[in-house]
């Protein structure tokens, strides 16, 4: 009994993980669908359960040019269950499970067994994740593909790695860029022992790499496939998301490297990196140069090294497709490096985090679903949970429309206020507002706005508060919402 009671301390993380999924998926089951997983996810799922699930290629106004595989494992759980939102949060449950699993595999790899419980709780308390694990969103399947495969190439479980890498080439154009820093971190990894010439050697370890052509294979087939139907490859530049397609200046590129730092940092993870980042730091002082180097790098951690080699290229390859476009930088991008870069910092201090230092890690992750900034500065609503009382709200100003008699088609509003509740909350409700965007403002009679919309301009927002009347003010937790009339 005594031998077995190791390995029943090592399941304990296991089993919190499901316990803690399951009842995260309870608490969420209600929970409507909210910003880009509503195009994502519930409109391409729409399709395939309204229209069947012989075909593949979307309709082009929902069509962005990223696959649509996920939308299609979604409508297949409402053939079977039901198009219910309890049957979407049950349809995410696999991944959450999945992409914990993997995460618990790698923290086992480069972390003492007694810090296995902490690197849980800070898998369920990182904002972004957690907002994304209770909406539902497609990002989840693609944080469970890239840790699944990350660990299967960590530790040589090539069917793992390829099974990984299938899921993110299947969901997101993102996926296609992880893979590829993937691949050429596995093509270029260092060997000590490395006895040919180099050309020989890289020669022979391209012959080892053909288990990963696999995904390569399926994104041109696909790709190849959906231009053939469609005319166009990546990106559709007939929608209304065009105009986030396009590359950007070289004022742009510095504005958007500074926009990844500051979302690095942001809803807390600056604390906890200045904290953990600190905690290296003064070891690294305190000892002789050489040896405090080699003791706090781990260099001698081969699964250490294999993660920061891994995440390193795959970080490079996918870092210029986002500064240089004009597309928004959301934190959901950046998702899988926060995790990873969290567990690096632990595995380099792992001798040296105090209970102090886990009360205040907790703290400022617990504080960073509370971070809002005033306006005109664009907050990620879908990266921590300050959304919730979105949809209360939403549910108070639909009721007091309605019992003025409103006129719904001359209701404007922004995103993602204009989506209707079939597709949100997947009930029969069709209402919407218009946007603001897409009609003249001079047929509106009244404007719907509120502090979770990013895309009312100064001069917007000036022509409301001069032109129009405030007529109603609702405010929930961090959110709030206004109704005007026109004069």
């Amino acid at each position: 009994m005594p031998s077995q009671f190791p390995k029943i301390l090592q399941a304990i993380p296991s089993v919190l993980l499901i316990l803690g999924s399951v009842l995260l998926t309870l608490l969420a089951q209600q929970i409507p669908f909210f910003w880009d997983n509503v195009l994502l996810v519930s409109k391409i799922a729409t399709f395939y359960y309204e229209n069947g699930l012989d075909q593949v290629i979307l309709p082009n106004k929902i069509d962005v040019g990223h696959p649509p595989f996920y939308g299609y494992y979604m409508a297949i759980w409402w053939k079977c269950l039901g198009r219910s939102l309890w049957v979407s949060h049950l349809a995410v449950l696999p991944f959450m499970l999945l992409g914990g699993w993997a995460y618990l595999q790698i923290a086992r790899s480069i972390l003492p067994t007694h810090l296995l419980p902490f690197a849980l709780l800070l898998w369920f308390l990182e904002p972004c994740l957690l907002a994304q694990q209770v909406l539902g969103g497609q990002d989840i399947a693609l944080v469970a593909g890239f840790l699944w495969s990350l660990s299967g190439l960590m530790h040589h479980r090539k069917v793992q790695g390829v099974l990984g890498m299938l899921i993110m080439v299947g969901i997101s154009n993102r996926g296609m860029l992880m893979i590829i820093g993937l691949g050429l971190a596995l093509f270029f990894f260092p060997s000590k022992n490395r006895k040919a010439s180099w050309i020989r050697y890289y020669f022979l370890r391209l012959g080892q790499l053909y288990p990963y052509l696999l995904p390569i294979v399926f994104l041109i087939f696909w790709h190849g496939y959906h231009y053939q139907q469609t005319g166009f490859i990546l990106w559709n530049n007939t929608t209304s998301f065009a105009t986030t397609y396009g590359f950007v200046s070289f004022k742009g590129f510095c504005w958007n490297f500074a926009v990844v730092v500051w979302r690095f940092l942001d809803n807390g993870r600056i604390i906890v990196y200045l904290l953990l980042g600190g905690l290296w730091i003064k070891q690294f002082i305190h000892k002789d140069f050489r040896s405090s180097f080699c003791f706090n790098i781990n260099v001698s951690d081969h699964h250490l090294q294999k993660l920061i080699w891994y995440t390193t290229w795959s970080f490079i390859c996918f870092l210029p497709f986002t500064i240089l476009r004009a597309t928004p930088i959301l934190h959901r991008y950046f998702l899988v490096y926060f995790l990873i870069l969290t567990l690096i910092l632990l595995a380099l201090n792992k001798e040296r985090i105090s209970r102090l230092a886990k009360l205040v890690v907790i703290s400022v992750l617990l504080s960073g679903h509370f971070w809002i900034y005033p306006y005109p500065i664009a907050n990620g609503w879908d990266a921590h949970l300050g959304f919730l009382p979105y949809f209360e709200l939403r549910h108070q100003i639909n009721d007091y429309l309605e019992g003025e008699n409103v006129d719904w088609s001359r209701v404007g509003g922004e995103f993602p206020m204009v989506n209707k509740g079939y597709f949100t909350h997947l009930n029969q409700d069709k209402r919407y507002f218009e946007d603001k965007d897409l009609i003249v403002w001079e047929e509106l009679e009244y404007m719907v706005y509120s502090n979770i919309c990013n895309d009312f301009s100064l001069e917007e927002k000036r022509e409301l508060e001069q032109l129009w009347e405030l007529i109603e003010v609702k405010q929930l937790g961090l959110v709030e919402m206004k109704i005007y009339r026109r004069k």
